[in-house]
């Protein structure tokens, strides 16, 4: 009965221990299904949390309290203990004894010309530095995500237009072998028709093919099985992009995580700076020691106490240069850090002109897409309604059918650009995470 109550008491416990642990409440946490639907902001909060990247840069969050700990640890006391047996040989007086020691040391640092306090300092924006390096991987997790995402709905609107141009060829040859039963139409009219639903056809097989790989594609990022599912929501429509909250640079000079890592770093590299220098200047230490020792000689059996305390004074008086190699070293890092935060703000001012004038041009090819395909569609009626009244050719309606079409995927790529250049402006003024931020607000 007792080895009974002992095993099903093991037993609560391991499955207390294991339900409680936050291993095992991270692994559940990691492994949550997703949504079956997925618009634009859950494939960007899938992205900023899942992506390999984001979870790889999380780690220096653990780095930075090591290093803040480390840190801390060199303002605080050492204590050493220790014990010693030595055999003493001495043949003339004495023979040979054993003399056996306990002791305990302690060194406390009281000076250090400031490099404790710049290590101390350095590991806090080593730890400022983890959070930006991780807002730059999520940034760009985001928009690598975004534009899966639009590869989506791009295929699936060419698979639309292609369906919708395919069902016009059908409806193209239905016309014709109309007219050529009333013998109004010939052999060769009929032939161009179904070559024409036959290339539709193949077009069709194309299109679905390429929303296959699109959602793939989108899924690997997302880190989700391939053939989840998981619906994908939204159509591909031109969003006219809403002004920003001041001007663009300077937006971006405010909000961009990779200039701050960059500027970050070269906080740091001024703190290492100032610990380096301080090896050249004077330190002090509190040093004691505590000894509990057995004589070697065999006159005395009683363990006898030794100790002692004072203050250390070390002034570097010659150490080859070593301290005035690495302070050039240090300061040329320091320079390449800083050569790297201004090669930065080019980069920057550069990406937002470049997004402004592309989502500028982009919107203005919108508008002339549009109107392509408005005037495609009505020669395309005019085409249909004279060849069935005997006015226009074959051709004319075969020609003015692939006008059509291929006006409708120009639009769809047109529109599918302006949203890209949408994100990239986004990414490049660094408020494109805002967005999941404003709507976990909203909700």
């Amino acid at each position: 009965m007792n080895n009974i109550l002992k095993k099903i008491g093991f037993c609560i416990c391991i499955l207390l221990l294991g339900a409680t642990s936050p291993g095992f409440a991270q692994e559940m946490e990691s492994q949550a299904p997703p949504s079956s639907k997925l618009g634009l902001i859950e494939v960007m909060e899938l992205a900023a949390s899942q992506s390999l990247n984001v979870l790889s840069a999380a780690q220096d969050r653990d780095v930075a309290k090591g290093r803040i700990r480390e840190a801390y640890a060199n303002a605080l006391p050492v204590i050493n203990g220790g014990t010693e047996l030595l055999y003493v040989s001495d043949s003339i007086s004495r023979g040979e004894n054993e003399q056996a020691t306990a002791s305990v040391s302690l060194n406390q640092p009281l000076f250090r010309a400031g490099s404790i306090a710049a290590g101390i300092r350095a590991a806090k924006l080593y730890e400022d530095y983890s959070e930006r390096s991780i807002d730059s991987a999520r940034l760009e997790a985001v928009r690598a995500a975004c534009i899966r995402y639009y590869d989506v709905l791009l295929a699936r609107a060419d698979l639309q237009a292609v369906s919708e141009t395919l069902d016009l060829s059908k409806y193209n040859l239905d016309v014709v072998n109309g007219r050529k039963a009333q013998g109004t139409a010939t052999n060769l009219d009929v032939i161009r028709a179904r070559e024409q639903m036959s290339n539709n056809q193949a077009d069709l097989l194309s299109a679905e093919n390429a929303l296959a790989i699109a959602r793939m594609r989108l899924f690997t990022v997302l880190r989700l099985p391939p053939g989840s599912p998981i619906a994908i929501e939204g159509e591909l429509c031109f969003i006219k992009e809403p002004e920003l909250e001041g001007a663009p640079l300077d937006i971006a000079m405010e909000h961009r995580p990779d200039l701050k890592v960059l500027k970050t770093q070269v906080a740091m590299q001024d703190e290492n700076i100032i610990a380096t220098r301080s090896d050249r200047f004077l330190s002090v230490d509190a040093v004691g020691k505590y000894s509990f020792i057995k004589p070697e000689s065999p006159l005395y059996d009683d363990w006898t106490e030794e100790y002692y305390g004072g203050v250390v004074f070390t002034l570097p008086i010659f150490e080859g240069r070593r301290v005035s190699g690495r302070m050039i070293q240090e300061k040329a890092v320091r320079n390449q850090y800083q050569y790297a935060v201004d090669q930065k703000n080019d980069d920057i001012r550069l990406e937002v002109n470049e997004a402004l004038d592309n989502l500028k041009a982009a919107a203005q090819v919108v508008k002339a897409r549009e109107t392509s395909v408005l005037q495609a569609k009505e020669a395309l009626r005019l085409a249909q309604s004279g060849y069935e009244h005997g006015v226009n050719e074959q051709l004319d309606v075969l020609n003015a059918q692939v006008t059509f079409a291929e006006s409708r995927l120009n639009y769809s790529r047109a529109v599918y650009n302006h949203n890209i250049y949408r994100i990239d402006l986004k990414r490049a003024t660094g408020v494109l995470l805002k967005e999941i931020n404003r709507t976990n607000e909203n909700n």
